[in-house]
């Protein structure tokens, strides 16, 4: 399975137009609004064959959980809509929990981001965060310290129905008084999250991606972490979703 997503390759007018179904994607998220910020969660990093360098996940490496993200397509949609929109403020998230030595995953995909043409000005880093949870309270504080009221985020479709869920439970799973205080004040600041799949952004930039997908989806690797999403859909449905603390091997 290719490093890369394949299909990248369009003319100048092509790219426009698929640009412009971009930026029609996000803004009617928001209904007709464009976002004050864009998040990409991180899907993990690890080291390539070819190098030591340390660089965001294709679906072919499994992380640190022992089970593949596809965290790379978060980092190329986000470039996608950063030609898309801008001047849009784009922040990159996480850390690995287990070794402070290495690169965070946020630095990583800031540097990815930047030798995709993203200007490294709009770029901005979340580096406290190791787990969805943990992306998501950081999301909130983040937005709230900087007024920020309408949010994108850029997850993967197979993570949207968990991380929904998530989102919408927080105020039960969070048993912080200042990060209640802060998500008080982005519900009160009327503020809309809205979760930009990648491969809805992929689809329409790179012809080959559904492609791509397609074999993905055929591979045991990516069907075990169906199974894990959908086991932790469940316990949150149930109430009985464990929030691991930094030290704990995530679920």
């Amino acid at each position: 399975m290719p490093e890369v997503v394949p299909g990248e390759t369009n003319t100048e007018a092509q790219d426009s137009d698929k640009l412009t179904e971009v930026k029609n994607l996000i803004i009617d998220s928001f209904d007709g609004l464009t976002p004050d910020v864009l998040f990409s969660f991180s899907g993990g990093i690890g080291r390539t064959n070819e190098d030591s360098m340390y660089r965001s996940l294709p679906f072919s490496v499994k992380g640190e959980l022992g089970l593949v993200t596809g965290g790379r397509t978060r980092v190329i949609a986000t470039s996608e809509i950063a030609k898309a929109l801008p001047d849009l403020k784009i922040v990159t998230t996480s850390k690995n929990r287990f070794d402070d030595e290495i690169p965070t995953m946020a630095s990583v995909e800031n540097t990815e981001l930047v030798a995709r043409g993203v200007d490294e000005n709009k770029l901005e880093t979340e580096e406290e965060s190791f787990s969805t949870i943990t992306q998501l309270t950081e999301m909130v504080k983040k937005a709230v310290e900087n007024n920020w009221t309408n949010v994108a985020i850029v997850i993967n479709k197979y993570h949207l129905p968990r991380t929904q869920a998530m989102y919408d439970r927080l105020d039960a799973l969070v048993d912080n008084s200042e990060f209640q205080e802060a998500l008080k004040k982005f519900k009160e600041k009327t503020g809309q999250v809205r979760f930009i799949c990648a491969e809805d952004v992929l689809s329409t930039t790179h012809y080959l991606f559904d492609e791509y997908m397609k074999r993905v989806k055929q591979t045991e690797a990516f069907k075990e972490t169906i199974r894990a999403e959908e086991q932790g859909l469940r316990d949150l449905e149930s109430g009985t979703y464990k929030v691991t603390s930094q030290s704990d091997k995530p679920k």
